[in-house]
């Protein structure tokens, strides 16, 4: 005979009377029956465990066991499958109030658990059953205050959030955030007891009690803003936006005697469902959570109003301050009266752990797609930290959160904090640059889009292995394939790519605050974090990224920058940057394995392979970072020439107008000019090495530019180096001639260099001309084409002849002292080109008729 129902029912209800151990096994066991129920009933979790049908008929089919005459009576058999799910959440409801907390704590894991994996279910009844009784249960639980610090609201809620970012159906995540508003209607607000009638508090004594809750509930809110329905993400939206606008409203109404607590303990996360919906998909809620974190920053910076509790130990946790001494609790907090909140001198700093999660969530927002919402992010972010992390006084609005006594007004016995607070705020400051402001950068390593236009070439740049990209004006306009790959992007479609609409404004505002903390700090610490910024640049696997820093970092150093302010430091970080900009990667290595290959002499022929394929393979997928060479040499150019317009430089070739020179000093500029050359030899291996092991030579196709231009061949960039290395062998020279302004050992590391760059220049020319004139196909060193070969040769031939004629344009007396230049003279006069030996001729002619000049005017 069946059992009752009331005999069933008992059992489920007096389960708050057995003993903590066998309760935990109750539960345990109830939610595996339930499992079970749910997947069909076949005593396991199978493959039917997304299909069920609640319907009383496929239920009577499943339960074979149970007669027809069983089935007529009103027993506990005659339940969907479901029962065992309903009497989990009755029995959870029974012992939530009777067991403590701990050991609620322990069933809950089990319970939460199983109704999360239900909430998930395929079938939508089942699913939106398991976020009813979450809304029941949770009810139930939050009328009870919270205890101290064990966040038990927060563990209870948890299982929310993955419920919202991994259900499946609309209706469920839409019936989620229904009771979520519940919830927050309920238990949301806080009652001033001292503006309300006994009456009324007896009417809502239930609200106020959400505390660690607020968390997941936040959270879900947060994942609402990138769900795909624009209605959950709307209603997600409006909730948020109701608990930010009620939060600050400060004055009138219902606001004396309703006060949330998210500002008071929720604030960061507060902060980043804000964020959350700001990175979503639709951008009119974008924009306006962007607008609450303003408002948000506005209320952080009131020193009025007492702050939460997270800045007990703000600063500190970040950063180590010497001296500071306090322990956060002095400076306001939850409880803590307005004018304990109003901060001593330096004390607002510590307000930086609040700070962040508006900084950073701004700082990732620059990075959206749509440009829109970059540019609003970008200006909101830089208009914080202009406002509000200078001193008062020198912030537009007069709103810093720094003390404004740091003009050095203040009297004897502050003085030596002002100095401490000084540095206190410029350590802020480059912690927002490595933290917040660097960061930005890396959406222009994750910007596909940048391929499609490639990076810029210096105006004299020579092609005469790959194409010259069209100019703009000419280029095909019924070339759809720049198109078909922005296609799903509006913004991209119009060419407006992260880098082309937002790399310039982002360096341009924080070079701003760079100048700005110059004048108001008297202190360059900030030089270093924007060179460091323009060095992840340079660092980066984009080429058009690395460009951009390259011209943002000439114009830093020569506009932006008095030469006051450019320090030795400076000066020497700049020129690692530029000779590491000319590196080719991994060459070193490749180099010793080609050397190994190529004279048998590799023990293990296969390693060895194995690293130059890598290497063909990196510069293949790489092959934007060959823009960086050219750039970083025009660059190079700039700095030490004055003739910086290049139709002024090609009118005025024989001049040459030192710029920065004796700015940089003889040891950067020799520096400089040996990195250089290292460059040039490292251009022309790897060409070498891609040529022989590559996809072979790399001749000219009409049809190929139809492809859009390619990256530079290494031999284009090698030629390009070698037209900025004859000025720069010429300048070398006429500083050797004023020994007044070297030192001896300057003089000496002058004269090698100069003369093996101009040995360097002449052995090229005379082996690449050796190799056009060649008829053996074979030569392991016919890297290009006959057809390429033939204008690199051009190519090499004008810069020779115009080294040749800028030696030749000294006087005797310092012509004489370059007697060294014979012996390169004489295997150059072989040349077949009648120019070159011409100019030869008379160099020789003058070098050997000085002496004799010279004893005649003794």
């Amino acid at each position: 005979a069946a059992i009752p129902e009331n005999v069933i029912e008992e059992v489920y209800h007096r389960s708050s009377s057995l003993p903590s151990h066998s309760a935990k096994e109750f539960v345990l066991q109830l939610c595996r029956v339930s499992r079970m129920e749910i997947a069909g009933y076949g005593g396991h979790v199978g493959s039917r465990a997304n299909f069920v049908d609640l319907s009383e008929q496929n239920w009577r089919e499943s339960h074979t066991l149970v007669s027809k005459n069983t089935l007529e009576h009103t027993t506990h058999h005659n339940q969907p499958v479901i029962y065992s799910l309903q009497k989990l959440v009755e029995v959870t409801h029974y012992n939530m109030d009777s067991r403590p907390r701990l050991v609620f704590a322990e069933m809950w894991t089990n319970v939460a658990g199983h109704l999360t994996s239900t909430a998930l279910h395929s079938n939508a009844a089942v699913a939106m059953y398991a976020v009813d009784s979450f809304r029941q249960l949770s009810i139930q639980f939050l009328t009870r205050e919270e205890l101290g610090m064990f966040e038990f609201q927060r563990r209870f809620l948890k299982p929310l959030e993955v419920i919202m970012a991994r259900s499946e159906y609309a209706s469920t995540r839409e019936l989620l955030l229904k009771c979520i508003e519940q919830m927050i209607l309920m238990y949301g607000v806080e009652i001033n007891s001292e503006t309300i009638s006994k009456r009324q508090k007896k009417n809502i004594k239930k609200k106020g009690t959400l505390r660690s809750g607020w968390r997941p509930l936040l959270a879900v809110l947060g994942l609402a803003g990138h769900d795909s329905d624009e209605n959950i993400a709307s209603t997600g939206f409006k909730m948020l936006h109701s608990q930010v606008v009620q939060s600050l409203e400060t004055e009138g109404g219902e606001t004396e005697q309703i006060s949330s607590n998210l500002l008071k303990e929720h604030f960061v996360d507060l902060v980043d469902a804000l964020v959350l919906h700001v990175s979503g998909r639709w951008q009119d809620r974008s924009l306006l959570a962007i607008d609450h974190l303003i408002g948000l920053s506005q209320w952080l910076a009131d020193g009025t109003i007492p702050l939460p509790r997270m800045r007990r130990s703000a600063y500190n946790s970040m950063i180590h301050i010497p001296g500071d001494g306090s322990d956060g609790q002095e400076h306001g907090g939850y409880g803590a009266s307005a004018s304990s909140a109003v901060p001593k001198k330096g004390g607002r700093h510590k307000e930086l752990e609040l700070w962040w999660p508006i900084l950073l969530g701004l700082s990732r927002s620059v990075g959206d797609t749509r440009r829109v919402v970059r540019d609003k992010a970008l200006e909101t972010l830089l208009g914080m930290i202009n406002t509000y992390f200078f001193p008062r006084g020198q912030s537009p609005g007069d709103k810093s959160i720094i003390p404004d006594d740091l003009d050095g007004t203040a009297n004897s016995d502050t003085k030596d904090d002002d100095s401490d607070d000084t540095e206190k705020e410029l350590q802020i400051l480059q912690l927002i640059f490595r933290g917040i402001l660097t960061s930005i950068l890396e959406s222009a390593e994750t910007d596909s889009s940048a391929t499609l236009s490639p990076p810029s070439l210096p105006d004299d740049f020579c092609h005469f292995v790959t194409h010259p990209p069209p100019p703009t004006a000419t280029r095909d306009p019924d070339d759809s394939s720049i198109e078909e790959v922005l296609v799903n992007d509006d913004d991209l479609a119009q060419g407006n790519t992260w880098i082309e609409t937002t790399f310039d404004p982002l360096m341009d505002e924080c070079i701003s605050i760079c100048l700005r903390s110059l004048d108001v700090f008297h202190n360059d610490a900030l030089v270093e974090e924007v060179l460091a910024m323009i060095n992840s640049c340079l660092l980066s696997d984009s080429g058009a990224l690395a460009v951009r820093g390259l011209r943002r970092l000439e114009k830093f150093i020569t506009h932006d920058l008095t030469s006051d302010r450019v320090t030795e430091i400076t000066l020497a970080v700049v020129c690692h940057m530029l000779a590491r900009c000319l590196n080719v990667r991994s060459l070193s290595s490749v180099s010793s394995a080609v050397a190994r290959v190529t004279e048998d002499k590799s023990t293990d022929w296969e390693e060895d392979m194995a690293v130059i394929n890598d290497f063909v393979t990196e510069e293949e997928y790489m092959a934007q970072r060959r823009y960086i060479g050219p750039n970083a040499t025009m660059i190079m150019g700039m700095l030490l020439f004055q003739d910086q317009n290049q139709e002024q430089t090609k009118k005025r070739k024989d001049e040459i107008k030192p710029m920065r020179v004796n700015a940089l000093g003889t040891h950067w500029f020799l520096f400089l000019v040996e990195g250089l050359g290292r460059a040039i030899r490292d251009w022309e291996e790897a060409a070498s090495v891609l040529g022989r092991y590559g996809k072979g030579t790399l001749v000219p196709d009409v049809n190929s530019a139809k492809n859009g231009p390619s990256p530079p061949h290494y031999l284009e960039n090698a030629l390009y180096g070698r037209k900025l290395m004859v000025r720069l062998i010429l300048l070398l020279a006429q500083k050797i001639e004023q020994r007044d302004i070297l030192t001896n050992d300057e003089i000496e590391s002058a004269q090698a260099l100069l003369q093996n760059q101009t040995q360097a220049m002449i052995s090229s020319f005379l082996e690449k001309e050796t190799l056009l004139l060649e008829d053996d196909d074979s030569n392991a060193n016919k890297i290009i084409s006959e057809e390429c070969r033939a204008g690199e040769v051009g190519h090499l031939t004008t810069l020779v002849c115009d080294l040749l004629e800028g030696y030749n344009k000294f006087d005797d007396a310092h012509l004489f002292g370059l007697s060294w230049l014979c012996p390169m003279l004489s295997e150059l006069i072989r040349s077949n080109n009648r120019a070159v030996r011409v100019i030869v001729h008379d160099l020789v002619s003058r070098i050997f008729r000085g002496p004799m000049i010279t004893e005649r005017m003794k």
